[in-house]
């Protein structure tokens, strides 16, 4: 049943290539463990803000405070009531291990992942992109960053 609901979640069809992760959404704890124990690759933008196992600060709090590694700007498509805009984002990132949340049977072990924050800035409105992606993939670089974000990115258009 498990592998059921996150196939259904998980799996685009061009991406079954394996050239690039999956991307999943919605209930990322569930989609992390299933993907890891089956050592599969993916993106999972995370929908909550996740108790880390190494200190005092919630995910997105110790993503604040982490250094700035790069800049660039991106096309934001028209859509629906949105209009078509240019957005620079900021990009972060850094491994963290996140606390399994309790369960029915006990907590699961903690998850040590690749994190990585794409934030528009210059922007305070409501529609200010800020995507927080949780990955198995390298963040060494600037560029390993950008390709992830670029992975989400395609996902929504």
């Amino acid at each position: 049943m498990l592998a059921n609901i996150v196939e259904k979640w998980c799996l685009r069809g061009w991406y079954k290539n394996q050239k690039i992760p999956d991307l999943c959404g919605g209930a990322e704890q569930l989609h992390m463990h299933y993907k890891l124990d089956n050592r599969q690759r993916f993106v999972v933008r995370a929908t909550q803000n996740r108790i880390l196992v190494d200190g005092e600060l919630l995910l997105f709090d110790s993503l604040a405070q982490t250094e700035v590694l790069g800049k660039y700007t991106i096309v934001v498509p028209q859509k629906g009531g949105r209009k078509k805009r240019k957005a620079t984002l900021q990009v972060k990132r850094k491994k963290m291990t996140i606390q399994a949340p309790q369960r029915p049977g006990g907590r699961p072990e903690p998850v040590t992942m690749n994190i990585v924050s794409a934030e528009e800035i210059g922007n305070d409105s409501e529609d200010r992109l800020h995507w927080v992606l949780l990955t198995t993939e390298d963040i060494e670089t600037f560029e390993d960053c950008r390709s992830i974000i670029r992975f989400y990115e395609l996902d929504g258009e």
